[in-house]
């Protein structure tokens, strides 16, 4: 990881979040905690920043660029290995896991709050997921064993962790894209308007004249000419 030492005004890298977009940018002040760096090349999924744009970046969030452009090696520091874990550590972490995903114990029988659970389950899955990092692969039925009740467990796990799939998906079912002309029939009217953006579950639609627009599921769309 980085330190606000191992840069200086003027050097190029690469900012952003881990998993994250990263952004080619140049550094322009050097602060006392984090790094002031103006952007060099578009950003944005949702919402674009143009070139020019200046961030405030923690150290910890940049990567230099060497000169081909690519990302410089990261400084050298010595990394804790990890025991490998036991196979009765992995039955009981999978075990603890599991039980605190249930239904009464996540909720607290119904008296933890919705935010209170979307943190616990968070906990959780990360737990499972640093146990699979150390083991160097993913947990499967054969390292509980036999036990029916131990790899029922593991499937109620793998059931959070897994992608979960849709059941359908409008850019595979539906040939719609951005400005296509369509209309659909809402409280017994004809409405017509113009796709503004393709979701997962429902196509977003700008009615011709308004300023709001319409979630509407896809089976429900037709095209115009």
């Amino acid at each position: 990881m980085y330190t606000i030492s191992d840069f200086s005004v003027g050097d190029k890298v690469l900012f952003g979040r881990r998993h994250g977009e990263k952004t080619l940018g140049k550094v322009i002040k050097v602060n006392r905690k984090n790094l002031k760096v103006e952007q060099l090349e578009e950003r944005g999924c949702y919402r674009n920043y143009s070139v020019g744009t200046k961030w405030t970046v923690p150290p910890s969030l940049c990567t230099p660029v060497a000169e081909n452009g690519r990302p410089a090696d990261v400084p050298s520091e010595p990394v804790p290995s990890e025991p490998v874990p036991s196979a009765d550590e992995i039955r009981n972490t999978v075990l603890s896991i599991a039980s605190g995903l249930s239904p009464e114990n996540l909720s607290c029988d119904g008296e933890a709050s919705r935010a209170w659970q979307r943190r616990r389950l968070s906990q959780l899955l990360d737990e499972f997921r640093s146990l699979e990092r150390r083991l160097g692969r993913s947990v499967v039925a054969e390292d509980l064993g036999d036990d029916r009740f131990d790899r029922m467990a593991l499937e109620e796990i793998h059931a959070y962790t897994r992608p979960r799939r849709s059941t359908y998906s409008p850019t595979q079912n539906y040939d719609f894209k951005v400005n296509d002309s369509v209309s659909f029939t809402a409280k017994g009217r004809k409405i017509v308007g113009k796709v503004k953006r393709v979701n997962r579950k429902t196509v977003a639609v700008m009615p011709n004249g308004e300023r709001r627009h319409w979630r509407v599921s896809p089976g429900l769309l037709t095209k115009e000419n």
